[in-house]
């Protein structure tokens, strides 16, 4: 039987290749359908029914309109000019003609009263617009209905240009680009939050005007995510109509699978792409359309800073190859690459969630703070801290220098509690920075918990009070277990009031993380079993580790295997690389294990690497090469800043290995001074006793 998700799929994939060429149809057809034989054969019959089948939609639109309608008049406007057309409808400027007011309108009318989908598909945008209150979306205005029939919505006038063509004609910096392209972000998040999909943001449809206000428009084939908003049953893609500009779609929209609000958080970054660089990451234009769909599935695109020509800024010397294009380069290369690319990924779920979380990581690209998109190992954070000039590094250095707990004490006696975003950037700097005291850690909590009282009467708040209690759990983690679990458990209240969760189960493992360490094992699984749907593959490699931890060698190996799958299956290839260490390991397996010792060889060779691909790769070396293990584990813990005690343990394994004891002994020591210091429970203390007497 062919459930209804399967028939779309279908559908979604026959107009998709309506939109080639009959020469070129067939490759995008396959490509789509893959090895899936009864997909294949079903698209097939539609394109044969299809060929044979009149098109009404051939008809020119002004021969099926059934009157003209230039210098008519529309309620309380009158037509003056068409200023656009698309699949639906002609758009048309208009004027007051009622004398209360002069006022400009764009007037958009269906093409077809005959036609009851396509009327269906414009009462669903101007529903959707009726929903939509954004200073950054067109708003509408009015409708109504034509003496022959057909319905029009009467919306604002944009006057304005592309946000490409003005970003080039205004010459707008760098970072005035990047605040330009924020408020479309959070345009667009504003849609998200109210259960609409836009599936077709280009700049096209994002107009700048003479203010520097961007107007997002047009959505017309935009999907709604809470059909509960309509009054009608939503209308799904008519064949014919063109359900995406391929040049801005992004994979699973071109594989027609379901489209979700990542799908617009890929094209905004494609937009971004073009702002920075004046080129699509695929070379998209006036090039074979398949080979571009090929592309937008499986070539990842060239980094921004990478791209021969860019346009950002003073385009007439950046084009010309001048000194300026090569310090734009500069500021390109790390975080705004590894921002662009982020929200690019093929994988929905290692994109951005949200078009407002792409917005904070280059809020703070803009104040200098760290990015999410890329690996916070220490020395990247003390880069950040040190090439800041801005108050908030001044502020840093003054909290870190004198008394924490009194300055933070003043800002809040000063301050109105519902506005400390200074304040809290000075948190977030301290807990992203360099080494931090138990001390400093306790005014911080003390901070924070003020900041989450004040939350509950400013939900705005919340997203601000979680992403300082993660950290504040992530900086707690070693020097104190207990604090540590109380700041998540305080990070994830705050993330399931949100309306959005992605960071729920994140925070979930780092609950069990902490649990296991405290030596609750019962509590750790339950922890690490909730997440199970939403992180399978995360959930049972830290299930693996604790079975094996536990001696249960079978369990480990089952789990293990379940996250190899899920790994392999999302194309995550150091995750999967230490899932077939860690199955090589226990079974023995040769074969695996050099296969995942051949992906972090290339990896630690890598200049970003992280402590904890060091560390890994270390632990896996220590049997088979443990001189090599030893140079590696050295490498993670100055990364480390070697304060962490379990990186601190694989140096004392490897030297032990490598015929060192009493340097095993030291570092095994430093890890245990780490752990017997923090106040609270550990089971970390059995884990690191274990290297007395030379056991591994």
């Amino acid at each position: 039987m062919m459930t209804a998700e399967r028939w779309q799929q279908i559908r979604n994939t026959f107009e998709l290749a309506l939109q080639y060429d009959p020469e070129d149809r067939e490759r995008i057809i396959l490509m789509v359908c893959g090895e899936d034989s009864a997909m294949l054969a079903e698209v097939h019959k539609l394109v044969d029914a299809n060929a044979h089948t009149d098109d009404f939609l051939e008809t020119p639109a002004a021969e099926a309109a059934n009157k003209p309608i230039i210098g008519t008049r529309l309620g309380a406007y009158r037509i003056l000019e068409e200023i656009g057309r698309g699949g639906m409808g002609a758009v048309y400027l208009a004027v007051r003609a009622d004398d209360e007011y002069r006022q400009q309108v764009a007037i958009k009318v269906v093409q077809f009263a005959a036609d009851g989908e396509l009327l269906n598909r414009f009462r669903q945008e101007r529903q959707i617009l009726a929903n939509l209150d954004h200073p950054y979306i067109a708003k509408l205005l009015d409708g109504g209905t034509t003496e022959d029939g057909r319905p029009y919505i009467v919306m604002e006038f944009v006057k304005g240009s592309t946000i490409d063509e003005y970003c080039k004609r205004e010459s707008l910096s760098l970072n005035e680009s990047i605040e330009l392209f924020r408020k479309v972000c959070s345009a667009v998040h504003h849609a998200h939050r109210n259960g609409i999909v836009h599936r077709d943001l280009k700049p096209g449809n994002i107009l700048v005007t003479a203010d520097q206000a961007p107007k997002m428009l047009d959505f017309g084939i935009a999907k709604i995510l809470k059909p509960e908003i309509l009054p009608f049953a939503p209308v799904m893609t008519r064949t014919g109509m063109r359900p995406m500009t391929v040049d801005y779609a992004s994979p699973e929209q071109v594989r027609a699978e379901p489209v979700t609000a990542t799908s617009d958080v890929y094209t905004l970054g494609v937009v971004f792409y073009e702002l920075l660089t004046g080129k699509s990451p695929y070379g998209a234009r006036g090039k074979d359309q398949v080979d571009v769909v090929q592309r937008i599935c499986e070539i990842t695109p060239v980094a921004p800073s990478k791209v021969k020509t860019v346009i950002v800024g003073d385009s007439a010397a950046a084009t010309l190859g001048g000194r300026k294009t090569e310090a734009l380069r500069r500021k390109l290369k790390g975080d705004l690459d590894a921002i662009v690319l982020k929200a690019l990924e093929k994988s929905p779920a290692n994109r951005y969630q949200s078009a407002e979380l792409l917005s904070e990581d280059l809020a703070r690209y803009l104040t200098g703070l760290p990015v999410v998109a890329r690996e916070k190992n220490l020395f990247y954070r003390f880069s950040k801290a040190v090439s800041r000039r801005s108050i908030v590094m001044s502020a840093v250095a003054i909290l870190l220098a004198l008394a924490t707990a009194v300055v933070l004490e003043e800002i809040w006696r000063r301050e109105d509690a519902q506005k400390l975003g200074s304040a809290s950037q000075v948190v977030s700097g301290i807990l992203t920075t360099g080494s931090v005291t138990k001390e400093v850690l306790a005014s911080t909590t003390s901070y924070v918990d003020k900041l989450r009282i004040s939350a509950k009467s400013d939900p705005m708040r919340l997203r601000e009070v979680a992403t300082l209690y993660s950290q504040l759990g992530d900086r707690q983690f070693f020097l104190d277990p207990d604090a540590s679990l109380a700041s998540y458990r305080h990070a994830l209240d705050a993330w399931m009031a949100l309306p959005d969760s992605a960071a729920v189960a994140p925070i979930q493992l780092k609950i069990g993380d902490i649990l296991w360490n405290r030596g609750e094992a019962n509590n750790a699984i339950a922890a690490y079993s909730d997440v199970l749907r939403t992180l399978p593959g995360e959930a049972n490699e830290r299930l693996g580790h604790l079975y094996v931890q536990s001696g249960d060698r079978d369990k480990a190996l089952s789990h293990y295997r379940v996250a190899l799958a899920m790994y392999e299956k999302e194309k995550r290839d150091e995750d999967a690389a230490r899932m077939r260490l860690g199955i090589g390991s226990l079974a023995r397996n040769d074969e695996l294990l050099r296969a995942g010792l051949q992906v972090y060889a290339a990896l630690a060779e890598q200049s970003d690497v992280s402590a904890s691909t060091l560390d890994t790769y270390a632990g896996a070396l220590t049997t088979s090469d443990p001189k090599t293990a030893v140079i590696i584990s050295r490498r993670a813990n100055v990364l480390a800043d070697w304060h962490n005690p379990l990186y601190l343990r694989t140096l004392a394994t490897a030297l032990q290995a490598n015929g060192d004891p009493r340097g095993a002994a030291e570092y095994r020591d430093r890890a245990l001074a780490i752990v017997n210091s923090a106040p609270g429970k550990s089971g970390l203390r059995d884990k690191l006793t274990d290297l007395i007497g030379g056991k591994n």
